[in-house]
């Protein structure tokens, strides 16, 4: 059975909502919603995965302090390794605003002491179509540092190597070259729409997602993340498109990870591309729009039925 490899960034999300306008400084607001929640890219994606059923592990970090016992607990039933680390763990809050963006403050914490060796131990087991899904680079600086080599290793390992980055911390203008050179190391390349036009860096939308499909391997698979619109993949000359169903959004915060856990669940079985971007879709849909969160419609039966029983 192909196994999925998830490393990234694994952090505290407390997330609040809704704010519009953004508040003067010196002010005090009154939020309506909060939830605290296991979280960071890697974080979501592999609770998704889990759900799904998926073979994976997580490969990721936490701190030591209380705030780090308490994340390490929650991925307890996750398989795979957490390297845990004397320092602060890191911590997002996301602040959601009406019309279901959100803004992001995040501490490093931990993150700052991730290291290509702590991945590269965890890849000893890895099988030549195994599958290593990279994520959250730009906020481990130790991992980023070396970004590179751990990209050269996969390949060596014959890996299908997924990409979602993540935003750039320093802006696309500064990080494009860096992110570049990891393009041509990757079979897929998960990314939302504004990243795909800040990092392609051309006029359109179009034309900066033929910018970054050009530097990626001939039949290497872009798909960008729409929200909303859904999504839309390029392979070769190839191009299509998957709308999203209709759903009262809860927040959208970690749309995109579970969005990857959903897209890999089906594309480890040799399903269609189509259909691995419809099951992205329809996870990351089931995902942001349910409290607590679930990612099958299975659970989502079951939540509502539960929530029913307690109406009575």
């Amino acid at each position: 059975m192909t196994e999925i490899f998830v490393v990234g960034n694994v952090n505290l999300d407390l997330i609040m909502g809704s704010q519009k306008p953004w508040p003067t400084v010196g002010t005090e607001v009154i939020l309506p919603h909060l939830e605290w929640r296991p979280g960071g890219a890697a974080g979501n994606a592999a609770l998704a995965l889990k759900a799904l059923d998926a073979s994976f592990q997580l490969i990721a970090a936490s701190g030591q302090d209380a705030l780090g016992v308490w994340l390490q607990d929650s991925f307890k039933d996750i398989p795979g390794k957490i390297w845990s680390f004397d320092t602060n763990t890191a911590l997002t809050v996301g602040i959601v605003h009406p019309d279901n963006e959100r803004t992001f403050f995040s501490h490093l914490g931990h993150l700052e002491a991730f290291k290509l060796e702590h991945v590269l131990s965890c890849l000893e087991t890895a099988k030549p179509g195994d599958v290593l899904l990279l994520l959250g680079v730009f906020v481990m600086p130790q991992l980023r540092a070396r970004f590179l080599e751990l990209l050269i290793e996969a390949r060596r390992r014959s890996m299908v190597i997924v990409l979602d980055t993540g935003w750039a911390t320093e802006g696309w203008v500064l990080c494009q070259d860096e992110a570049n050179a990891w393009l041509p190391y990757c079979d897929h390349l998960l990314i939302n729409e504004i990243e795909a036009f800040n990092w392609g860096a051309q006029i359109d939308f179009e034309t900066s997602c033929a910018a970054l499909q050009q530097k990626m391997p001939a039949n290497a698979v872009l798909v960008v993340k729409q929200g909303s619109s859904g999504a839309s993949w390029f392979q070769a000359d190839s191009f299509g498109h998957c709308p999203a169903p209709k759903v009262e959004v809860v927040d959208t915060i970690g749309a995109g990870d579970t969005f990857n856990a959903g897209y890999l669940s089906k594309l480890v079985l040799g399903e269609p591309l189509e259909t691995c971007v419809q099951t992205g879709i329809a996870t990351a849909s089931l995902a942001v729009s349910t409290f607590p969160r679930v990612y099958t419609v299975a659970e989502a039966q079951a939540q509502q039925t539960a929530q029913l029983e307690l109406k009575d």
